[in-house]
């Protein structure tokens, strides 16, 4: 499906979170990767990509997305 067609945002989501539910963490890095670069305004990502870089033992990277989602979300909720 994404090879087809990369640029369906949801997808990316969905099988990202199938990667990470089986385990394949090194794998599913890259979905959320892209579904940020389809939407980068969306948190939702962001927030993927953090729980994904903690269970890699990526702390660094975990807090900087897990802050960026946060941000995007407070400033979602400002919007008229």
């Amino acid at each position: 499906m994404l090879q087809e067609h990369p640029e369906q945002y949801d997808t990316h989501l969905i099988l990202a979170q199938s990667l990470a539910a089986t385990g394949a963490f090194d794998q599913a890095v890259s979905t959320p990767e892209k579904a940020i670069a389809l939407r980068p305004i969306d948190p939702q990502p962001h927030v993927q990509l953090a729980s994904i870089y903690e269970k890699l033992g990526r702390l660094d990277d975990a807090t900087r997305e897990r802050q960026e989602g946060t941000r995007l979300r407070n400033s979602e909720e400002n919007r008229p």
